[in-house]
């Protein structure tokens, strides 16, 4: 299963515990976790980093800084955010 198909999967069982009548704690908890599950998912689909240059100051290594929360990241070292684990896309980036 993707990431993406989880997601879908996660939003059915959200709309779906909606309708269900149940004890509106449990209900909460419910949401809360598909809330966060599907949070956890979306950081897994990669983005491209924002502000990416080649070589600047890593030598051949492409630098950017993560599109979700801002840190710098680089190619080299880097394949998801050290602050907040989104997963960076590195492919076609100058």
């Amino acid at each position: 299963m993707t990431p993406m198909e989880a997601i879908d999967w996660c939003e059915q069982f959200t709309d779906n515990l909606i309708m269900v009548k149940c004890d509106t704690k449990k209900r909460t908890l419910g949401l809360q976790a598909m809330r966060t599950c599907k949070s956890a998912l979306e950081k897994q689909i990669p983005k491209k980093p924002i502000n990416a240059v080649s070589g600047r100051y890593f030598g051949k290594a492409k630098s950017g800084e993560c599109p979700v929360c801002g840190r710098g990241v680089n190619s080299q070292e880097y394949q998801y955010c050290r602050k907040c684990g989104q997963a960076i896309d590195w492919s076609d980036t100058e």
